[in-house]
C-alpha cells in the first residue's frame, strides 16, 4: 500500500520536487505511516467504540490512541512536504521567493556586466 501511494502521489501535478532524490526517504517514510493509518482505521472500524477507547493490557495505550499518535505523524510528514495546503502555500510561497531573489540576483549581474562594458567603451 505505501509503495502505491508514493506511485500516486508521485505522478500528481505539482510533487515534482519531491521526484527528487533529496525527498526519496521522507516520501517512503510518509507513505509507509499513511498506509498505517489506513489500515488501522480499517480495524478500529470493525471492533465497538468501547472497546477502541479500553487498553488491551494495563500499562498499554488503547487502540484508538495509537491510531491518534499515528495521525499526529502523519500530520508531521504531510506537512515537512507540502501536502496540506498551509503548507503548500508556504513552500509555494518561499519557492517564488526564492525565484523573485534569482531573478534579481541576475538582472544586479547583469547591470554590473553592462556598467563595466559600458566604461570599458567610453
Amino acid at each position: 500500500m505505501a509503495l502505491e501511494l508514493v506511485a500516486r502521489l508521485l505522478e500528481q501535478p505539482g510533487t515534482e520536487y519531491l521526484r527528487a532524490p533529496l525527498y526519496a526517504s521522507a516520501v517512503h517514510a510518509w507513505a509507509r505511516v499513511e498506509a498505517k493509518c489506513a489500515r488501522a482505521a480499517e480495524y478500529l472500524e470493525a471492533m465497538p467504540i468501547e472497546r477502541q477507547m479500553e487498553s488491551p493490557k494495563p500499562g498499554t495505550a488503547p487502540p484508538l490512541e495509537v491510531w491518534r499518535r499515528m495521525e499526529a505523524t502523519a500530520l508531521t510528514h504531510r506537512g515537512r512536504l507540502g501536502l496540506d495546503p498551509l503548507s503548500a502555500a508556504r513552500l509555494g510561497k518561499d519557492v517564488a521567493a526564492a525565484k523573485v531573489d534569482m531573478a534579481k540576483l541576475l538582472s544586479d549581474a547583469q547591470a554590473a556586466v553592462d556598467a563595466r562594458e559600458a566604461g570599458e567603451g567610453a
